[in-house]
């Protein structure tokens, strides 16, 4: 019987402000595709993960973070040359977050469709992913072979929009890349902000 989730995105680290101020930061492992892998794991399912991943300090900090909690990495893919992605997250007064800005010194460097593990898909039951890398041509074919291997092998396939406009050229390249996908989905995780853009 499958079971569990595979979870592809991208891997990033939250600087997350500790008050008001946002002058000091703590840092986090973050990204959807990366909370929802650790969540499904610490509800007691299989989480894979797959990603591009370097051989930096910060590449590291992920690794390590996946393996205490338990997440399956053995979809995920070494360059010697990829950084991880820094987000920085400011606080307003009413302790609402802010992503203020996206560090990202090696977007080119994302997961080839060649490097998708087939076995993998044979073995979960639901295909997850976001929105995080598709605004890169290489992602977005990977994307296209990932649900097509999950449609193969007769997993239910979701999807966040999770839409972060800093990440896009502009407003109508997200919506006319984000649309398509919506059609290929099972399970669909939205905000009302999402759903109305």
């Amino acid at each position: 019987m499958k079971k569990g989730i595979i979870s592809y995105g991208e891997a990033f680290i939250d600087f997350i402000a500790k008050n008001e101020s946002n002058t000091d930061f703590d840092p986090f492992l973050g990204g959807t595709t990366v909370n929802v892998a650790v969540g499904v794991q610490k509800l007691g399912a299989k989480a894979y993960y797959i990603c591009k991943l370097g051989s930096d300090e910060t590449s590291d900090f992920v690794r390590k973070k996946l393996l205490i909690e338990g997440v399956n990495q053995s979809g995920c893919v070494t360059s010697k040359t990829k950084k991880v992605c820094e987000v920085y997250v400011h606080k307003s007064k009413e302790g609402d977050r802010h992503f203020h800005s996206y560090i990202d010194s090696t977007p080119h460097e994302q997961v080839y469709k060649h490097e998708l593990q087939e076995p993998l898909f044979e073995q979960a039951a639901i295909f997850y992913f976001g929105s995080g890398t598709l605004f890169h041509r290489i992602s977005q074919e990977t994307t296209k072979e990932a649900v097509r291997l999950a449609k193969k092998y007769r997993m239910l396939v979701a999807f966040d929009p999770n839409i972060r406009m800093k990440r896009w050229e502009s407003e109508a390249a997200c919506r006319n890349t984000v649309t398509p996908f919506l059609y290929e989905t099972d399970i669909l995780k939205i905000s009302q902000d999402e759903l109305h853009f």
